[in-house]
């Protein structure tokens, strides 16, 4: 069976259905928050065609987005190895701590497993652990990326990763993306989003036609965008043949 996210695909592999029954497929609407706290019975969400913003909160300061999850990656993994981060913990730093809340940015289907379940398999199978806490290491060397990202790179570099990353994730070669779900990705505003766009276009990187976004030279989109892909997709590669040496 495939389910449709990188990592549980590989887990099902590694594991052979043992995590199977603590999943279930659920449909989420743009706009919704997903809460992660432990107080409430941890949710693990793995995106199948939905994307996912990690987000925090702070007093006195605005959300703060981490990063934008999709179908390689999950929300909430930290929760499994980590308590919920204090105001002050998170002001020292936003890399290793774990994420209060995720916002869907994109409408689709999610696989949610209950972290109380996820931990108990945990600690009854070496394997499994081990397993959990490579994929929670990738994806706080994830969040890790993009805060330098957003820090150092330019919007239009940027936005380019992230068509690049869309494309990867549709597996094939010139997917149809919505405008609309770039708004606001890693702190985009809508018109550093259009004039990044139209550059695109007219270096014919990507097509825009009826408010949906369609790639057509690959080099190009690598050429304006920055290191930080190649460092995902590296980062990608290294932990799938790990997963499966265990």
């Amino acid at each position: 069976m495939r389910y449709g996210n990188q990592l549980l695909d590989i887990l099902h592999i590694v594991f052979h259905d043992t995590t199977l029954p603590l999943l279930e497929c659920v449909e989420v609407k743009q706009g919704m928050v997903l809460e992660l706290s432990q107080t409430n019975s941890t949710s693990i969400y793995f995106p199948e065609s939905a994307r996912l913003s990690l987000q925090v909160e702070a007093l006195n300061s605005p959300t703060t987005e981490l990063a934008v999850v999709g179908k390689s990656g999950a929300a909430g993994l930290q929760l499994l190895f980590d308590c919920e981060p204090s105001v002050e913990d998170y002001e020292k730093s936003t890399v290793s701590k774990v994420i209060p809340h995720c916002v869907v940015v994109q409408s689709g289907a999610v696989w949610r497993a209950q972290g109380s379940a996820l931990q108990s398999l945990a600690l009854a199978e070496i394997r499994v652990f081990q397993a959990l806490m490579m994929c929670n290491e990738f994806m706080t060397d994830f969040i890790a990326l993009t805060a330098l990202c957003n820090t150092h790179h330019s919007a239009l570099q940027r936005l380019s990763r992230e068509i690049l990353l869309r494309q990867d994730e549709a597996e094939i070669s010139s997917p149809s993306i919505p405008m609309r779900t770039m708004k606001n990705v890693h702190r985009i505003s809508n018109t550093e989003l259009k004039e990044c766009a139209a550059h695109l276009v007219d270096v014919n990187a990507i097509a825009l036609r009826g408010g949906l976004i369609y790639p057509l030279d690959r080099p190009a989109l690598i050429r304006e965008s920055c290191s930080c892909y190649d460092v995902i997709r590296g980062n990608d590669s290294k932990l799938f043949s790990s997963l499966l040496k265990i």
